[in-house]
């Protein structure tokens, strides 16, 4: 089973549970938001050059952040999920949809480029429509400054599952049995690590 002393948890608080999405309004009490200010936060080394919101159908995740590190490109991708109810507890049905996109992140580790091109395609079109940007930090010149480096870049991915439904206190061997094989996938078939962050 997935060690539950891993799974990382932060003050959910002010966050309404059940409101995974910031939308274009950026609405401050959902889980993205949340998760978007706590990235913002990082510093030093951990910092991100760029950050992304490619939440809407389509994504390769909810939130991307890039930075370049020496010679790697340091890809991070966040799936964040919504809460079956209110409060946090011991729901397997909670993890199951956000364990499966974690999965699907794969495709885009030998798709640096492609990744990319993606979000760039999709800010242009989310400003098209009249929308705001999506990012929040960096913009498209320095996008396309990094897609230039790539030649010479080894690109890394980490995958990260935001679950604040996810009770850290009363997780359930089932929910931990599907976190490893979640783990297994991604990190001994394709050589991606992850991450969880869930609820005291």
């Amino acid at each position: 089973p997935f060690d539950v002393n891993r799974i990382g948890v932060m003050d959910w608080s002010d966050v309404n549970l059940r409101k995974e999405s910031q939308g274009q309004e950026k609405h401050a009490d959902s889980i993205q938001r949340k998760m978007i200010n706590s990235i913002l936060a990082l510093e030093n080394e951990n910092a991100f050059e760029i950050v992304f919101d490619d939440d809407s159908s389509g994504e390769a995740a909810d939130i991307i952040a890039i930075r370049v590190e020496a010679k790697r490109l340091v890809v991070h991708l966040y799936h964040c999920k919504y809460s079956q109810k209110a409060t946090a507890g011991a729901r397997v049905k909670d993890l199951y949809e956000v364990c499966g996109q974690a999965q699907k992140s794969v495709y885009w580790k030998g798709q640096a480029e492609h990744l990319i091109d993606h979000m760039l395609h999709r800010e242009a079109r989310r400003l098209s429509n009249g929308g705001v940007t999506r990012f929040e930090k960096g913009d498209t010149k320095a996008l396309k400054l990094i897609k230039r480096k790539l030649r010479i870049l080894r690109p890394e991915f980490d995958v990260s599952i935001i679950q604040p439904g996810l009770s850290k206190a009363d997780a359930e061997p089932a929910q931990l049995d599907l976190l490893a094989a979640t783990e297994l996938y991604l990190k001994e078939t394709y050589g991606v690590s992850l991450s969880v962050v869930g609820n005291n």
